[in-house]
């Protein structure tokens, strides 16, 4: 982790330190191998810590219609048995389109040999894809639909409104995601918890997307500032509200928070990481009063089995398939510079020495997703010069554009410089 980004993780646990009354007893979040660099010390709320903050006078001041106002979610955690799962009687809701983008990416030079059609095509399938499916009544499905998340495709968040956190579901096979661990799997594959972190609210002028009247609201917390535009949509009922936590976890707020209220559906997000990230969620098509399986609404698949501190297997760290490398060039380009003695006979070496995953763009396409301390060796792409950038899911700390000639070797992180 780069000085930066640990000075930044100080800032937060000091905020919630702070913030919080001392407790008597802690519970570890559930974690992976071993614990992530950018794990909090201080573990996700349990249900006891969160039932103690709501006060008379503060749910009084809840905006009308907030799904604070109507009860206390409970928290879930290692230890919290998920009730039997009744999904709401409705069998009908809303279905999204949506998708992470990275903002304020450096131009990529248009080389003579490269096939930018092909390049932007690529561009779009490659893209952070989502499908989700929100119950009125507060459920929420989220697919992961794109091989470029840490996590494998077709993988799914759930939530119910009564708890806070997500089940992560895989196959036959899920776990519990604490409240404040979000962040963490979506950029590092690991279920390590954050302190949740109570943020200062901002509202501004709203507008309209996809022919609906929006409000607008920030969140901000030291981890970074999620500027969200909510479409005003009193079908979406609670699910809406599902919608808005999840993306508020990317600033670990805590996710009673008064934005995320009944009748409004997030339809757009700016975050701005404390990293130097900026990442765009996006919807791209809303479908109204679309038929949703009971089954998918569970929060407790009946025939899937509940394992603890396991998360699912990340796969190839390759997002581009080898046989569609050779799509990015025209043709291959003679070698006009002296190779570096250490790179590759052929390819692209990619040596990752940070802690979290780093995404390799190559002519903005989504090459790789390299693990930490680990690297990769992509074969197949022609020889020629290439525009490259990496960085992580948040679209923290990403490196200058460097104009690559392959085969060519790539270092990344604090102590890398020092071995080129």
């Amino acid at each position: 982790m780069s000085l930066r980004a640990a000075a930044w993780i100080r800032v937060a646990l000091c905020a919630a330190l702070l913030a919080c009354e001392p407790r008597a007893t802690t519970e570890r979040a559930p974690d992976t191998t071993e614990p992530s660099p950018n794990a909090s010390i201080l573990p996700a709320p349990l249900a006891s810590d969160i039932e103690r903050r709501p006060s008379p006078s503060r749910d009084a001041a809840l905006p009308e219609g907030s799904s604070a106002a109507s009860g206390t979610p409970r928290p879930l955690h290692d230890g919290v048995e998920l009730p039997a799962d009744a999904p709401p009687r409705e069998t009908s809701g809303l279905r999204l389109r949506a998708r992470f983008s990275w903002l304020d990416l450096p131009p990529f030079p248009r080389l003579p040999e490269a096939n930018v059609e092909a390049a932007e095509r690529l561009r779009r399938e490659l893209a952070l894809g989502l499908v989700l499916e929100a119950s009125p009544a507060g459920r929420l499905r989220v697919v992961l639909d794109s091989d470029a998340f840490v996590l494998p495709r077709g993988a799914e968040l759930r939530a119910r409104l009564d708890f806070l956190g997500h089940v992560l579901l895989y196959r036959d096979r899920y776990t519990l995601l604490p409240a404040g661990t979000l962040r963490a799997v979506l950029t590092e594959r690991r279920a390590d918890a954050a302190p949740l972190l109570e943020p200062r609210v901002t509202t501004g002028e709203g507008g309209r997307l996809l022919g609906l009247p929006t409000e607008r609201a920030e969140l901000s917390t030291a981890l970074g500032r999620l500027v969200l535009e909510q479409a005003v949509l009193p079908s979406a009922g609670e699910g809406g509200v599902l919608v808005c936590r999840l993306l508020g976890e990317l600033v670990t707020a805590n996710p009673t928070n008064t934005v995320c209220r009944r009748g409004r559906l997030p339809l757009r997000a700016e975050l701005f990481s404390a990293g130097g990230g900026h990442l765009l969620f996006e919807v791209m098509r809303l479908e109204r009063e679309q038929p949703l399986a009971e089954e998918d609404l569970s929060t407790t698949p009946p025939r899937a089995e509940l394992v603890r501190k396991e998360l699912p297997p990340g796969g190839s760290p390759l997002v581009l398939a080898p046989g569609r490398l050779p799509e990015l060039r025209l043709r291959a380009a003679p070698r006009s510079e002296k190779p570096d003695p250490s790179a590759p006979r052929q390819g692209l070496l990619v040596q990752n020495r940070t802690e979290t995953f780093r995404y390799v763009l190559l002519d903005g396409v989504v090459l790789a997703r390299v693990p930490p301390r680990a690297e990769v060796h992509v074969d197949g792409l022609l020889p020629g010069k290439y525009g490259l950038v990496t960085l992580d899911f948040l679209g923290d700390e990403p490196t200058p554009l460097r104009i690559l000639e392959l085969p060519a070797r790539v270092a990344l992180g604090e102590d890398a410089a020092g071995s080129e």
